[in-house]
């Protein structure tokens, strides 16, 4: 079960959280706040003030125990702050700025001390920045040379033999190119291969990859958006091949994920809210955590389309369902259903 915490004044959007001992930290959006507690989340005092940042999206406690926060700034220049808290909230000051970059989405350490951080990128193809020092000094690492584009770098993670992945998307337009994408790196981050796309039940390539993790039994596991048969895929072999892990009832998209320590693997979803349990062992989804119990219209997939979509839907009783498209007047095009059906999906 999910109790509700306190209240984070201000905010309307926790995007990243972090925990070190009994002190938890929060990043927020729309005014870039920090928030701090101290008592499990039953209350929350926001740090010093973060200046010119909209929102907190990525944080991450060093191991010299400085805390780093990336940042989006309130206009659209493409150069995000990092900032640095040595003194646990009380004050921050910014420590480096990523050009090229809105923001910065993700900002991780490996085990051999490096720190690297990535977002969306404008017309550079797809960047990460790697820093040797803390988090100090930043060296911009191209992981896919495109400069016609706008790319994006949602997720990076470490496997337990040091090899480094990013997951993200590409324009889905550019076609053998575009979608979701995993690279990884054997040599600490200095060289990136592409691995093999990860093909949807439709036989259509994924849009996106929001999240990766290593499973304690060594197999990658990925978040995507969107798939008719599975927003969760598997690879046994370093992400050469990709293989469906199972249905998530009712689930667009997968943008989360987390390894328990028993085996389990959690999915956080959309548009429903519902977190998901899987067991690698018997490979069985189980049902969600959450449950919604509600009217809930889909996004159509493909989006865009040639011929024909998908439109998925819910309803939380048995009764009559109509659906029909209508122009941007609210004048009746067509009646796409018009029946009765069962509770569900």
């Amino acid at each position: 079960t999910w109790s509700s915490c306190g209240d984070l004044p201000g905010s309307i959007t926790v995007y990243t959280l972090i925990v070190h001992g009994d002190t938890l930290y929060a990043g927020t959006y729309p005014k870039g706040d920090v928030f701090k507690s101290t008592n499990r989340g039953d209350s929350w005092i926001n740090t010093a003030d973060i200046p010119e940042a909209t929102s907190a999206r990525s944080l991450l406690r060093l191991e010299n125990g400085d805390i780093l926060v990336g940042t989006s700034p309130p206009d659209l220049t493409n150069h995000s702050p990092i900032f640095r808290t040595s003194d646990g909230g009380l004050s921050w000051n910014e420590t480096a700025r990523m050009h090229h970059l809105r923001p910065c989405k993700f900002i991780y350490q490996t085990s051999a001390g490096a720190v690297f951080t990535g977002g969306w990128s404008h017309k550079t193809g797809v960047i990460i920045y790697q820093s040797l020092d803390n988090g100090f000094t930043w060296d911009m690492i191209t992981v896919i040379p495109d400069p016609e584009v706008d790319w994006g770098a949602d997720h990076f993670c470490e496997a337990h033999d040091g090899t480094l992945y990013v997951g993200g998307r590409t324009p889905s337009q550019r076609v053998g190119i575009g979608g979701g994408y995993v690279c990884k790196s054997q040599d600490q981050g200095e060289s990136w291969l592409a691995c093999p796309k990860i093909i949807r039940g439709d036989g259509v390539h994924s849009t996106r990859v929001y999240t990766i993790i290593e499973g304690n039994n060594g197999n990658l596991y990925a978040g995507i958006q969107p798939a008719p048969d599975s927003v969760v895929f598997a690879s046994s072999d370093g992400g050469l091949n990709w293989y469906s892990t199972g249905g998530l009832d009712g689930a667009y998209e997968c943008l989360s994920l987390l390894q328990a320590s028993n085996g389990s693997i959690y999915a956080g979803t959309s548009p429903n809210g519902d977190v998901f349990r899987y067991n690698p062992a018997t490979g069985i989804e189980e049902k969600p955590l959450t449950s919604a119990h509600h009217y809930q219209l889909v996004q159509n997939y493909p989006n865009p389309f040639h011929s024909t979509t998908t439109i998925r839907f819910q309803i939380p009783k048995a009764g009559r369902v109509r659906i029909r498209i209508c122009n941007l007047l609210g004048q009746k095009i067509k009646i796409l259903v018009d029946n009765f059906y069962e509770a569900g999906w």
